[in-house]
This record gives structure tokens, C-alpha cells and sequence, in this order.
């Protein structure tokens, strides 16, 4: 009986084991479908794969997740790694602040962001925030600190590539697969034979936008062949024709030791990025398509914020339900009025757009509304305006050096992102109109040292010949990076036109604003403008009324513009008062008499600057890479299949 039982129990090990043979042989039999969805092929993306049984085929199948990803959904992801930044620095010593930046250094290759970035520490109470090195720390700070860093840096780290390019184009913004949702699953078997992984569909606006993202322009795009090719200095985006497959869209990623500098911005940061590249800009406290602001437009919205505004103060008001009734000039509802401004729409709204610090690209035709000849005939008009009444006061020709030698987290000189988050701000978006500038005031008054402040118009040496003959623009930005002969350099550092030109309008904002208050409420101690002694630009910091660190509204600035563009609207008698006008402008004195309140000289001042401002705005945005292609795909925006 006993012999009986293990000749049975033989017999029963050896078909199992035949039958373990028979499933590896099986399983090998599909290796192919395997090996193009393993970590070979879609890296970190394999732990979302899912394998099965099959006891019909009798056979294990495998499934990937179908990866689904926008452009607005990514850049919700990439923020998650700033998000756990601030959380770490936030766990670490309760005594000190700490902030982690881009650092750009100029290279033999041009513009280089060095490692992941910086790590600056200040003590909690110290009004000037200045930096503290590590030396001054205890042994046990310093430990902390250390263990701080290595956190952040491995946060940074960069994921090995793969043989799936959309695989290494998610890799490559940061985007971690994990924390994507994905309800679909595909069979392996399915993957074309041509191809050595799974695929993924994305439309071609939401490709463009991670292209931007990673400082690449529009080389080639055909919707109709739903073609897109994007070329940048350190990656790329082409299509080609696939056999058995047709149309295929691939990515080539970036070397192992290249950041992309989208890596260093936070989540409404880049928002802002993707939204001015899709031709929507931020007027007021209000984001909307530019196509859709107008005078008309302008004066409504402002008008409801007033009769929502508590106070005089700086408050943040939601107007979501209002901003349905934007709509352009020529809309028949505006019943014809202000259809025939004086002065150019585009010209117009420049002067309120705010100035974002993280910009990459904007829909050129948006800007040819206003002409280049007309931009040219304005600049001039109001450099001599200013140059024979309240004057330029030009900054230091070592400013920017000084700026660097004291280490003043002031700009970043790079074509991406051009300041870190300090101040008053959102998502990197800076203006007269939403922001106070207490914060630049007291950073500018340590690199342009002056005994008190001025009433002048503070110009950039290096921009101020060009306002003078109408020729600042985007040429004028090209030739400027060209020049390597230039003395805005040092060691490791060199200016760049998106930079000088982002810094020229924070100086006329500063100004604006102030002259803005000085006009409405005869009174301006919050609002000190560029340049100013230290000691005053200390005190306006500490006030009360500089406490909102986000964009918002003001009273002031609300009412301000609605005189302002309703003279721009109207003019005198039909005839230009702006140095914009698109016909002969009158004299001053004619042009901007009877304004509801303040005398003429100071409107006119005001409207000198911000002319100014618009013709830097413009030079900046076409400096830009050009994003009509996303306009173009409002209608119809096709899927392309990635390889």
C-alpha cells in the first residue's frame, strides 16, 4: 500500500512539474509582447502593469495602463516635487527660512542651469533676510541642513531612460507615472510588431505644451497630416511615417546631465507659462484670451470689481461668474461704443498686461494689430516727452555686477525663468495693477545705492538709446544675446535680453504705481518706486499695507484705469491724447485737460511711461518663441500616436 501510495505521489510531482514546463513554455512564448512593456521598455510606467491567467489560451497575458496626460495635468504633477520641497524645509529648523532656487551660469554653451539648484537660508525675523552661511551654523544645524539638501537633490534625481520616448519625454518634465490616474488597460499582444513598446496618445496641443515646457520652439506642424516637429537645444520632438503603423511621433530626451529649468518652477508658475502661450493674459486680477479683452471689456469687469471692494486696500475678489460677459469691442453688445479707439487695442491692454516671470512663448499675431511703425512712432513720442519734462535717472552701469557680488536673489538671467518667488506675486506674475512692489523696492535700494529717493523715470543703460529711436524690439533682443563682447558679465553669469527687458518694466511698474497713487489718493507712502534709499524702502516693506504677498485689487488702481482708458478710447474731440494715438496726438496740455481728477502734466507723464512699458512688453513677447500653433488647434486638435 505504502509502495502504491509514492509511485502515485511520483507520478503526480512529475506531471506537475510537466505541467510548470508547459506554462513557462507558454509564457516564453509571449516574451515579446512582454519585453515591450518590462522596465526596459516604459521604465517606472511597469509597476502600473497588470498580469493575468488566461485559462481559455492557458497562458499568462499582460495589460499595460494606457498612459492619458494633458499638458494642464502634468504641470499639476511637476509641482507635487516643489510642494514636497516646502514641506521638507518647512519640517527642518523652525528657527530659519529656507528657499531653494535656479542658479544660471553662462557656459562655452551658452545659458547653463547649474545642478538642481540653490539652497539659501535666512533667520526668521531678520528684516533683510540676509543669506546665512553655513559656518555660522552649529554642528547639528549644519547636520540638519546637509540631510535637507540630499533630500531635495534626490528629489531632483534623474530617472534612467528608456526604450519608450513618451516614457523619457514624462521622465524628462518630472512627471511622476505613480500619482497619474489610468483607467485603461491594453492587451500586450496588441503592440504593432514594428514597434518595440506600447504607444501613447496625446493631442497635439497637449505635445506643444510639454514641448514649450522644455524650452523647445515649433520647427514644422501640419494638422491636416498631423505632423508636429519641436527642436530645442537639448531635445526634440519629430514625426515620421512607421510601417504597419503610420504616423509616429517620437521624443529625444535629454543628456544625463541636463535640468530643464521647468524642473525649478512651481505648479501656477508654469499654469501661467502654458496659459500666455496660448494667448491668454492676465489684466487686473483676471485672466482671459486676448482676442476677448477690449476697452469695453476692461471698464465692465473693473467696474463690478469696484462695487465689490470693501476697502482702499490691497484684496483679493472673486469675479468668476462676471468673467462670462468678456467680450471684444466689435461684440453687438458693446452697442458701438469705443469701436474706433484712438489708440490701438493691443497698444492698450500692453499697458495693463502683467509681467510674468516664467514665460516661454506667445501667439505672435496677437501683437501685429499694433504695427511696428506705429510702435516706433510711440517710443519716440514718449522718450522725448519724458526726456524734456520729468526726466530719465539711468541705473548704475555695475548694477548688475554688484547685484551679483552681494548674491541678491534679485533675477535670474535666463531666457525661461527670470525671478524665484519672492514678493508679491502669483505664479510668477507681476504687476502695477495687482502688486505691490515693496519687496523689489527694498532688494533693488541694496544694488542701486542712492541717498533718497527720485522722481525720475529709472531706465536701463543699455535699453534707454533704444527708446529713444523706436528700434527696441525683438532684433534688438537677438543682437543683444549675440553680443559676447558686452560687459553685462562676470564670472559664471551674462545678461540676457529676456531678463533686461523683464527688469525694465518692474522699473516702470514701480513707477507707475507710485504716480498712480500719487495721482488718485495725493499720497503714496506704501508706494515707493525704483530707485529709493534704503531706509524709506525698509519702512514701506514693514507697512500694513504692502501685507498681501499675492496678486489682488486696489481701489486706486481700478479707477485710475477706467479714466485712463476711456480717454484712450475717446480722445479729445476725437483726437488722440495718448503718445499710442494712431493719428497725430495733441499737445499735452489739450490731450489730457479735464481729466475727472489730477492736471494734465501728470496724466500725461504717466501715459509717456506706459507707453514705454507696452513697447517692452511687445519687444519681450516677440522675443518669445512664436505659439500660434496652439491657437490654430482651438478648432480641431487632432491625437498623435507616440512612440
Amino acid at each position: 500500500m505504502a509502495s502504491t501510495d509514492l509511485a502515485a505521489l511520483i507520478i503526480a510531482l512529475v506531471a506537475l512539474v510537466i505541467s510548470l514546463l508547459h506554462v513557462i513554455q507558454q509564457y516564453a512564448s509571449s516574451s515579446m509582447a512582454r519585453a515591450k512593456v518590462d522596465r526596459a521598455a516604459i521604465g517606472p510606467w511597469a509597476k502600473k502593469n497588470r498580469y493575468g491567467w488566461s485559462f481559455r489560451e492557458w497562458r499568462i497575458r499582460v495589460a499595460y495602463a494606457r498612459p492619458d496626460c494633458t499638458a494642464d495635468e502634468g504641470v499639476s504633477t511637476m509641482g507635487q516635487r516643489s510642494l514636497k520641497q516646502r514641506e521638507l524645509m518647512a519640517a527642518s529648523l523652525p528657527d530659519f527660512n529656507f528657499s531653494w532656487g535656479m542658479e544660471i551660469v553662462d557656459g562655452p554653451r551658452g545659458p547653463q542651469k547649474r545642478s538642481s539648484g540653490k539652497l539659501t537660508i535666512s533667520r526668521k525675523g531678520d528684516e533683510s533676510q540676509t543669506p546665512v552661511a553655513r559656518s555660522q551654523l552649529t554642528w547639528r544645524q549644519r547636520m540638519v541642513v546637509a540631510d535637507l539638501e540630499k533630500s531635495i537633490m534626490q528629489s531632483h534625481e534623474r530617472i534612467p531612460p528608456c526604450k519608450a520616448t513618451w516614457c523619457n519625454l514624462m521622465t524628462d518634465l518630472g512627471i511622476d507615472p505613480v500619482t497619474l490616474t489610468c483607467d485603461e488597460y491594453v492587451d500586450a499582444d496588441t503592440i504593432a510588431t514594428a514597434l518595440d513598446n506600447p504607444t501613447m496618445f496625446i493631442q497635439i496641443s497637449d505635445l506643444i505644451c510639454f514641448g514649450f515646457i522644455l524650452d523647445m520652439e515649433v520647427a514644422k506642424f501640419d494638422i491636416r497630416e498631423r505632423i508636429i516637429d519641436m527642436i530645442g537645444k537639448h531635445c526634440n520632438i519629430t514625426t515620421q511615417h512607421q510601417q504597419g503603423v503610420g504616423m509616429l511621433t517620437r521624443y529625444s530626451g535629454m543628456g544625463p546631465k541636463v535640468q530643464p529649468s521647468a524642473l525649478g518652477c512651481s505648479s501656477p508658475e508654469l499654469s501661467m507659462l502654458l496659459r500666455l502661450a496660448r494667448g491668454i493674459i492676465h489684466v487686473g486680477d483676471a485672466l482671459a484670451d486676448m482676442t476677448d479683452w477690449g476697452y469695453n471689456s476692461v471698464d465692465h469687469i473693473f467696474g463690478a470689481v469696484w462695487d465689490r471692494a470693501k476697502d482702499e486696500e490691497w484684496q483679493e475678489i472673486s469675479i468668476g461668474e462676471i468673467m462670462k460677459d468678456i467680450e471684444p469691442d466689435t461684440n453687438a453688445k458693446w452697442m458701438g461704443r469705443w469701436k474706433n479707439p484712438t489708440v490701438p487695442v493691443t497698444a492698450f491692454l500692453l499697458t495693463l498686461t502683467s509681467n510674468a516671470a516664467v514665460a516661454i512663448a506667445f501667439p505672435h499675431r496677437f501683437l501685429k494689430s499694433w504695427s511696428e511703425l506705429q510702435r516706433q512712432r510711440a517710443s519716440q513720442l514718449a522718450a522725448e516727452h519724458i526726456q524734456n519734462g520729468v526726466g530719465f535717472i539711468e541705473a548704475p552701469t555695475n548694477f548688475l555686477k554688484t547685484m551679483k557680488a552681494q548674491g541678491l536673489d534679485l533675477l535670474i538671467m535666463d531666457d525661461f525663468k527670470t525671478a524665484n518667488n519672492w514678493g508679491c506675486e502669483f505664479g510668477g506674475v507681476r504687476g502695477w495693477l495687482i502688486s505691490n512692489f515693496a519687496e523689489f523696492s527694498l532688494r533693488m535700494s541694496k544694488c542701486w545705492v542712492v541717498s533718497s529717493m527720485t522722481n525720475k523715470v529709472p531706465v536701463m543703460p543699455q535699453i534707454r538709446p533704444y527708446f529713444a529711436d523706436g528700434t527696441l524690439n525683438a532684433k534688438w533682443g537677438r543682437n543683444y544675446n549675440a553680443n559676447l563682447s558686452n560687459e553685462d558679465r562676470g564670472d559664471g553669469w551674462r545678461m540676457r535680453a529676456n531678463s533686461l527687458l523683464w527688469l525694465q518694466i518692474m522699473f516702470f511698474d514701480a513707477w507707475i504705481a507710485r504716480r498712480v497713487e500719487l495721482i488718485i489718493k495725493e499720497s503714496a507712502s506704501a508706494d515707493v518706486g525704483v530707485p529709493v534709499d534704503f531706509e524709506t524702502a525698509t519702512r514701506a516693506s514693514m507697512m500694513a499695507a504692502n501685507n498681501l504677498q499675492v496678486s489682488g485689487w486696489k481701489k486706486s488702481r481700478l479707477i485710475f484705469t477706467r479714466h485712463y482708458l476711456a480717454r484712450l478710447a475717446e480722445g479729445v474731440d476725437g483726437k488722440g491724447a495718448s503718445c499710442m494715438s494712431s493719428d497725430e496726438k495733441l499737445d499735452p496740455t489739450i490731450g489730457w485737460a479735464g481729466m475727472p481728477v489730477g492736471n494734465a502734466s501728470d496724466w500725461a507723464d504717466v501715459d509717456a511711461v506706459l507707453t514705454l512699458r507696452a513697447v517692452t512688453l511687445v519687444a519681450r513677447l516677440e522675443l518669445m518663441k512664436d505659439s500660434i500653433a496652439l491657437v490654430d488647434l482651438r478648432e480641431l486638435d487632432p491625437m498623435v500616436q507616440m512612440a
